[in-house]
């Protein structure tokens, strides 16, 4: 027991490191030919700043057995996906998100758009420090579904502006 916890133990043990946060890679992909949303989207993989992978919370259930409570999990609720992106001067995000926006409920005829319409998968790698892939999620039928207001302030004069974008999706895979 006291061999596991030496220090040779733990730098064998985790001997290729420990992942970093800040090696990521965000990919947004549309099915062909259902796609209402207009831009770039390899613009919007680059210019996401933060990117998190949601996690689970399990929901639980309560039976009896000879007046003893026994608990098990009962269900699943999938957080949310949260992302920040950089806007750029050229507002392609902007108008992408516009865009989005505009598929998943047209403001002029007050209507809302099909699912298949503006549905998409967003994979997050995290990287290694060669850039390889070693963790993947993907969120399968992702859509926007809060696109937040820009704060500007006289007192952010050296900052980028962001846009906050919380994802809703039916599931997620990892491997």
């Amino acid at each position: 027991m006291a061999e596991q916890l030496s220090i040779n133990y733990f730098v064998t043990t985790f001997s290729n490191g420990f992942i970093h946060p800040n090696l990521f890679k965000v990919t947004f992909t549309f099915e062909t030919g259902y796609n209402k949303v207009s831009g770039d989207l390899k613009t919007l993989g680059m210019a996401c700043k933060t990117a998190k992978i949601p996690g689970v919370t399990f929901t639980e259930g309560k039976y009896s057995v000879d007046g003893k409570f026994r608990k098990f999990a009962s269900g699943a609720d999938l957080d949310p996906a949260e992302f920040v992106f950089l806007v750029d001067n050229d507002r392609r995000v902007i108008n992408l998100f516009d865009s989005w926006g505009a598929a998943i409920y047209n403001n002029q005829e007050g209507s809302f758009g099909f699912k298949e319409e503006y549905q998409c998968e967003i994979t997050v790698e995290i990287l290694d420090r060669s850039g390889k892939s070693i963790y993947e999620g993907t969120l399968h039928q992702a859509y926007p579904t809060v696109i937040s207001s820009f704060e500007m302030s006289s007192e952010n004069e050296n900052q980028v502006m962001e846009y906050n974008i919380t994802f809703n999706f039916d599931w997620v895979t990892t491997k």
